[in-house]
């Protein structure tokens, strides 16, 4: 009998999941199936550049740093995804955000969105999230006051 081989490395699936209206938040494999789809944009939250330039993608990086490694969004960057979640749902299309895995960049710039957009509290926010997609990791202490990063004390 030969023994079934385990593939070192597998690509994950494609996982999305629906937020809030038609804004969804996936991991990269989720957001490549939406490349080029009719009444879809994708919003990639991720630093690097590495993503195709489909002609429905918007790149809006989230994170800075904010010493050695300390992540931070700056208010213009999470307004940067809000603003380009804003016009998407005015096009009429869906929504994935998306960053590598869909866990903690993209989560938070919809909670981001549902706390300026729908005047949730941050708490409701993360709770929603967490509820449509249980691996959401929080990352409030990303938005906390960081005066170098533009948020008041």
């Amino acid at each position: 009998m030969i023994a079934e081989r385990t593939p070192l490395y597998r690509r994950p699936r494609a996982d999305r999941s629906r937020i809030f209206g038609d804004v969804w938040v996936g991991n990269l494999e989720a957001a490549e199936n939406c490349y080029n789809q009719p009444g879809w944009t994708v919003i990639d939250v991720r630093e690097d550049e590495r993503t195709p330039r489909a002609r429905n993608v918007v790149q809006a990086p989230l994170l800075g740093w904010d010493g050695p490694n300390t992540p931070a969004a700056s208010p213009a960057r999470l307004e940067r995804a809000c603003a380009a979640i804003d016009a998407a749902l005015a096009a009429g299309n869906r929504v994935m955000v998306h960053c590598w895995m869909g866990r903690e960049r993209s989560p938070l710039a919809v909670v981001h969105w549902l706390m300026t957009r729908h005047g949730m509290h941050i708490n409701s926010a993360y709770d929603l999230l967490k509820n449509q997609r249980r691996w959401v990791l929080d990352r409030r202490e990303w938005l906390w006051a960081k005066p170098q990063m533009g948020f008041a004390k």
